[in-house]
């Protein structure tokens, strides 16, 4: 074994930190966590977090083997109206806010933790201006209706303009063409 092949847990200035070959000698180290002799995380060398899974795409990468549905839970604990959690998502290099799109479940107040799930997407340029309910092009309420444009859909579906003069298409059902040469249209 080379004497240079070594792990380090260290803790420095309130940070505590977990160092697997800190010489640099292996191309694929990894930090392994296992419980009752099975491998449950890892996080490798590339940055990735693996939960359940040794293998894996982007930088988290969940598996479980089981029957049923298998989630991840984002919770907020507080329990009051408005409150929230939310899945963002953020394309720039920069060190600006710039979550722009998110996908919102806001308690709406009715008790037992039901809120609305708000699709948002920020089309503001400031860097510290996210997604968030008022930013929301689809709503869908705890009652089913949808929104598409509005926040607050009176019907099963409710699509909503901009405004503004002149006739505005505000839904278009296409057919594309038949693969025959029969070209589509609208329906």
């Amino acid at each position: 074994a080379n004497t240079l092949d070594y792990s380090l847990i260290e803790q420095n200035d309130g940070v505590l930190r977990f160092r697997n070959d800190p010489s640099y000698l292996s191309n694929n180290s990894a930090i392994q966590f296992d419980i009752r002799g099975a491998e449950r995380m890892r996080i490798t060398s590339a940055g990735q977090l693996l939960v359940g899974t040794t293998t894996g795409f982007g930088i988290l990468h969940t598996k479980k083997n089981a029957s049923g549905i298998v989630g991840i839970t984002i919770q907020n604990g507080s329990e009051f109206e408005n409150n929230g959690a939310a899945v963002y998502f953020k394309v720039a290099g920069s060190s600006s806010d710039y979550r722009k799109g998110g996908i919102l479940f806001v308690n709406n107040g009715t008790g037992y933790g039901r809120g609305d799930l708000y699709f948002s997407l920020n089309t503001s340029t400031s860097g510290s201006a996210i997604a968030d309910v008022s930013s929301a092009k689809m709503t869908i309420k705890d009652t089913g209706n949808v929104g598409i444009g509005t926040t607050s859909p009176a019907q099963k579906l409710h699509i909503k303009g901009a405004g503004g003069t002149g006739i505005k298409t505000m839904l278009l059902i296409q057919q594309d063409d038949d693969g025959a040469g029969h070209p589509g249209g609208d329906i």
